[in-house]
């Protein structure tokens, strides 16, 4: 009878381990201290090992003696807020459960763990997560809203383009803000920086701060881009690179009056194999109105039904890669009224 109890136990626990997917490869966790690459060797895990024994030993001593400090209060990284929309911008899934019916996001709509976004042809969205980090997408856009462990927001793309402005929280020692993608995950703890995922490649590119990107699958130490570096990332190896210097436009002083367009005159630079434009209400460039990528100088955007005032316009070149390079903000004027 034992033998066949026995028996049984391990035939469970086989199903178990096939229908779960327990064999398949999951993320690895990792900890690495900061710039301390030697630590993946021998003698320097040892030291560490000896070190780790030591420290439990006095944390077990220490408690004895006095009451454990209560861990503290960890902040969710959600409701995130929607703060801008332009166009078609839809909420495809609500909590993990796919709408039979998208719904079309407007300002101060409320989003929650697991919730996905898309955004169409010549749609925006920006969102503003608990702790004031925020995202924008542009068009063509598609994530999904997760949580990593700490209150860490972290935001899956899925496919298409996702621009972070990372809250920067004193003494943090870890990620505050995460972006995953298929073989990587980019963790940053304050700083503007870009991530982009399309039938090409994946790319990430820092305009300010620090980023650290992790393999999600290998146990690695993470790679450090700092402001005005990218990478283009793989799940074998990523190439660091510098980003393309800022292009200068040279016709915003005069007032855009084209009736049906506006158009930008891009200074050339070298190495860029087209040249990327965004129009937006606000210097942050939250509420993004337009958007063109161009592999000419003269970069046209549709007009859009703007009402005439003063935007703002930013311009980057990108190289042969599709990788994103630092930009360059102006002011213009849009009017309709002829000279």
């Amino acid at each position: 009878m034992r033998f066949q109890a026995l028996k049984y136990l391990l035939g469970v626990l086989l199903m178990w381990f096939v229908t779960t997917g327990a064999w398949a490869q999951t993320e690895v966790s990792c900890n690495f201290n900061e710039g301390a690459a030697a630590s993946s060797t021998p003698s320097a895990r040892s030291t560490v090992k000896r070190s780790t024994s030591r420290a439990a030993q006095t944390a077990r001593r220490s408690t004895t003696r006095r009451t454990r400090a209560k861990a503290p209060v960890l902040q969710s990284a959600y409701p995130a807020q929607v703060v801008a929309v332009r166009g078609d911008v839809q909420l495809v899934s609500r909590v993990g459960q796919v709408l039979g019916m998208p719904r079309q996001l407007k300002p101060y709509d409320q989003l929650s763990v697991n919730d996905e976004v898309q955004t169409l042809s010549r749609g925006f969205v920006s969102l503003r997560f608990a702790d004031g980090s925020q995202s924008v997408l542009p068009s063509n856009a598609h994530i999904q809203l997760l949580e990593a462990s700490m209150g860490v927001p972290r935001v899956k793309l899925i496919s298409g383009a996702i621009e972070n402005r990372v809250t920067k929280k004193p003494n943090a020692r870890k990620s505050t803000f995460e972006i995953q993608l298929p073989v990587v995950t980019v963790g940053v703890r304050g700083t503007h920086f870009k991530v982009t995922n399309d039938s090409s490649n994946q790319r990430v590119s820092v305009e300010g701060g620090v980023v650290k990107v992790q393999q999600r699958f290998a146990c690695a130490a993470p790679m450090t881009l700092n402001a005005g570096q990218g990478a283009i990332v793989s799940p074998v190896a990523s190439k660091v690179m510098d980003l393309l210097d800022a292009p200068m436009l040279s016709n915003t002083e005069a007032a855009q009056r084209d009736a049906k367009r506006m158009v930008f005159d891009v200074k050339p630079v070298e190495g860029a194999a087209s040249y990327r434009v965004q129009v937006a209400r606000d210097e942050a460039f939250l509420d993004v109105q337009q958007e063109a990528l161009s592999s000419d100088t003269r970069v046209v955007l549709d007009d859009d039904d703007l009402p005439d005032g003063f935007y703002y316009v930013r311009v980057s070149a990108v190289d042969a890669a599709g990788l994103d390079g630092r930009s360059k903000t102006h002011v213009f004027l849009r009017s309709h009224q002829s000279n």
